[in-house]
């Protein structure tokens, strides 16, 4: 299931003070297409931002060159595509907001005639996204957990749950601090544990994420036992696993 994002639709190319922004949070692109008004002599590459990027200062998550300077000026058109999807909160280029683990940046689409940092240039630029979008209403889906009660973890489902799989989150942090959102698989981690995946969420933030048809979460512990459960443990610090209890957290998850 794709959603599709495109100036068209908004009614205004990207240019030299223009951007699309495709989603308030990481999605799984499928397709990139467009084209741009360029000039012989200069290169246009196609980028993905966390933020509005500054000119000659942001680096991109993502850079394409999509026009060479070789190509003759007027409209000149681009497209890629991947099969697997691209996933922009896998990017880690400066500009993410997550240390070891996925960032939770929204995704902005700009035009750039320098590929390692934005560089703005007056090329108007007609773009079109495909991405996955998030699913809210697979059959048989199971909520867990509100956006409104406050907590400091949520069991999406209980280990071992093999067949399970994770399908979406939306989680607010509102400890009064820079907090953690970690991914487990099994019950009560013990602080200090290194979790299976992290995103780092600013107070007062709110983090949507979707995984289309759902990932499954499984991990390993020393004794070699497989844990297939999914638990959602709001932490003070990265990397490893410190609880917060202050219940300053509002986490929702999906599940199939």
């Amino acid at each position: 299931m794709t959603k599709t994002v495109s100036t068209q639709k908004v009614g205004q190319v990207l240019d030299a003070s223009h951007y699309l922004l495709v989603n308030g949070s990481p999605v799984n692109i499928r397709n990139i297409e467009g084209e741009v008004n360029s000039t012989t002599g200069t290169s246009y590459y196609i980028q993905l931002h966390g933020s509005i990027p500054a000119t000659g200062v942001t680096v991109p998550l993502y850079s394409r060159l999509c026009v060479t300077s070789l190509s003759p000026s007027g409209v000149n058109g681009f497209s890629f595509t991947y099969p697997e999807g691209l996933s922009t909160a896998a990017m880690s280029y400066p500009e993410a907001a997550a240390t070891g683990g996925l960032n939770s940046l929204p995704v902005y689409v700009a035009i750039s005639s320098t590929d390692n940092v934005y560089t703005a240039v007056a090329a108007n630029t007609q773009v079109s996204v495909d991405f996955e979008a998030q699913v809210d209403a697979l059959a048989n889906t199971i909520i867990t957990g509100d956006t409104t009660t406050g907590v400091d973890n949520l069991t999406v489902f209980t280990d071992p749950n093999a067949t399970k799989r994770l399908v979406q989150a939306e989680v607010t942090n509102n400890t009064g601090a820079v907090g953690y959102l970690m991914l487990f698989a099994q019950a009560n981690p013990a602080n200090g544990t290194l979790p299976l995946q992290q995103w780092k969420i600013a107070n007062g933030a709110t983090l949507k994420l979707g995984f289309a048809g759902g990932i499954p979460v499984q991990s390993m512990d020393a004794t070699l036992a497989l844990h297939t459960g999914c638990y959602l443990f709001g932490s003070s610090t990265t990397q490893t696993l410190t609880k917060t209890v202050a219940t300053g957290w509002k986490m929702k998850g999906w599940n199939i």
